[in-house]
């Protein structure tokens, strides 16, 4: 807003916008809206602050009580003996990747089978046995899936070799795009013909003896563990 005389700004805390005012008995009241509004804005961090000290109070106190909650939870549960009988653990792992070009599952875009390898494909099993000697086993492996007639192989053959039931044998895929089609699977999806159905055939049945393998390892080299407890006992394999 133009005037005669000499013209200057005032910027409100409270808007944005600025306005042109005339220095003739303007001057003063523009001075004093300026440390009105300094005034209301040094009034509101002021009170922020504070409100933010009393939050940051609060969660300090907070956590305190957690972190003393747990320690109490923690040092008061009894430290096992080194006789007390405690958990078993062993792992071991076997490379799966084909040795020959087959067709790989999920992989929708192909339209021939795998040219090569970029990285190997494992199946690794993890044997627990806890302190009533009680087994399970977790088995897992870089496919896209476990067949039925993979996993009835495989639990038939623990079942005999090491006296484990269906339900003590978990499998678990990584569900890879870039692994093999196994037996039954995916058959109505790639063109494949006799050859090819005959190697899958072939590792598919490679891949349920290196399963089995793999587990037998895992269960001789389980060794004394104390799991969720304060003290482990490992056996050191040289």
């Amino acid at each position: 807003m133009k005037t005669s005389g000499i013209s200057w700004t005032v910027t409100c805390v409270e808007s944005t916008e600025s306005k042109s005012w005339p220095s003739s008995g303007v001057s003063r009241s523009g001075s004093v809206r300026q440390r009105e509004g300094r005034t209301a804005k040094l009034r509101f961090l002021l009170a922020r602050g504070r409100r933010g000290q009393k939050a940051g109070r609060i969660m300090k106190c907070l956590r305190v009580r957690v972190v003393g909650a747990v320690l109490v939870m923690l040092l008061g549960r009894p430290l096992p003996a080194a006789d007390q009988p405690c958990w078993k653990a062993g792992t071991a792992r076997a490379n799966i990747t084909p040795s020959q070009p087959l067709w790989m599952a999920g992989f929708g875009s192909r339209t021939k089978p795998a040219e090569g390898k970029e990285m190997d494909l494992w199946i690794k099993a993890l044997a627990l046995e806890d302190a009533r000697g009680h087994r399970a086993i977790i088995l897992s492996g870089d496919v896209l899936g476990f067949p039925q007639s993979i996993y009835q192989h495989t639990c038939a053959a623990l079942k005999e070799k090491f006296a484990l039931e269906p339900d003590q044998v978990l499998l678990a895929a990584s569900h890879t795009h870039c692994g093999p089609v196994l037996r039954n699977a995916l058959y109505d999806v790639y063109p494949l013909d006799a050859a090819q159905i005959g190697m899958i055939e072939k590792y598919s049945e490679d891949l349920e003896v290196k399963m089995v393998e793999v587990v037998g390892k895992a269960i001789a080299r389980a060794g004394a563990r104390a799991v969720g407890g304060w003290t482990r006992r490992r056996r050191v394999r040289r």
